[in-house]
């Protein structure tokens, strides 16, 4: 996972000879230095963390995407006229009144 990191990939990129031929060395790669916790509860950790992160995100992709939907769908009522504008005005107004 952590050679799959864009800084990681940006570094052995750098390190690649730009001729006819691109190489990377393994003297090259022998001389990199990857820092990652040698204890596994720590990494274990880190990989929990980062799945729930992973998780969390695509929870929130499924609720943007349900929203622009619903969105969407909000907007063809109004603009084939399913929807009435002025009741919502009027609501509104009305609604504003009473909090004040």
């Amino acid at each position: 996972m952590m050679l799959r990191s864009q800084r990681v990939q940006r570094f052995f990129k750098s390190l690649i000879t730009t001729t006819a031929n691109p190489s990377l060395t393994m003297g090259q790669i022998r001389k990199s230095y990857l820092i990652y916790p040698t204890d596994k509860t720590e990494q274990n950790l880190i990989i929990d963390k980062i799945k729930g992160l992973k998780n969390l995100a695509s929870n929130l992709d499924y609720e943007l995407l349900k929203l622009n939907s619903i969105k969407i769908g909000l907007m063809q009522d109004l603009l084939n006229g399913k929807v009435r504008v002025n009741s919502l005005i009027k609501e509104n107004a009305a609604t504003q009144r009473e909090v004040v």
